[in-house]
């Protein structure tokens, strides 16, 4: 009898571990407010002449994922160099969904207030319950300056809100 109870309880523990896949780990990780403390990268922004290349560090920030409507919003504030001009500007989104494979992988679709749509593809590097670091894994479409913009950040860290 001893030996049936040792094993239900192995039993229920084993499949309380194997029970959740790295997908779902982190999509519950990611449920709720974060503050975003670093955004850095470049940006090549539309201009008439083409587009001009700009890095981007980040002021202040904020990301929110609703893990059951699959829905948020994301808020940067960042600085822009381009060519010794400083610059500020924000990107501000409505996130229409979200989602994580592999468990290394989150895509954000967004939706700018100009209407224009663009989708943040960014492979995890640390996965901590309490902070993340991202880095983009394709550059997104955004709006900087009024105009489509393509960013690429190379460091993209947030802690989350209590």
């Amino acid at each position: 009898m001893k030996s049936f109870f040792q094993l239900a309880i192995f039993g229920s523990a084993f499949l309380t571990f194997v029970g959740c896949t790295k997908e779902t780990t982190l999509s519950k990780r990611l449920d709720g407010d974060w503050t975003v403390n670093a955004c850095v990268g470049k940006a090549a922004i539309q201009s008439p002449f083409g587009y001009d290349t700009s890095t981007v560090n980040l002021k202040s920030g904020s990301l929110s994922l609703n893990r059951s409507t699959g829905k948020g919003s994301m808020k940067l504030y960042v600085n822009l160099n381009s060519n010794g001009f400083p610059m500020e500007d924000s990107i501000i989104a409505d996130i229409t969904s979200w989602n994580n494979t592999e468990g290394t992988t989150v895509n954000l679709v967004t939706s700018y207030k100009n209407g224009k749509t663009g989708t943040w593809s960014w492979t995890v590097v640390d996965n901590a319950s309490s902070k993340q670091i991202w880095k983009s894994k394709t550059p997104a479409t955004a709006v900087l300056l009024n105009v489509d913009a393509t960013v690429d950040i190379s460091n993209f860290e947030i802690s989350k809100n209590k």
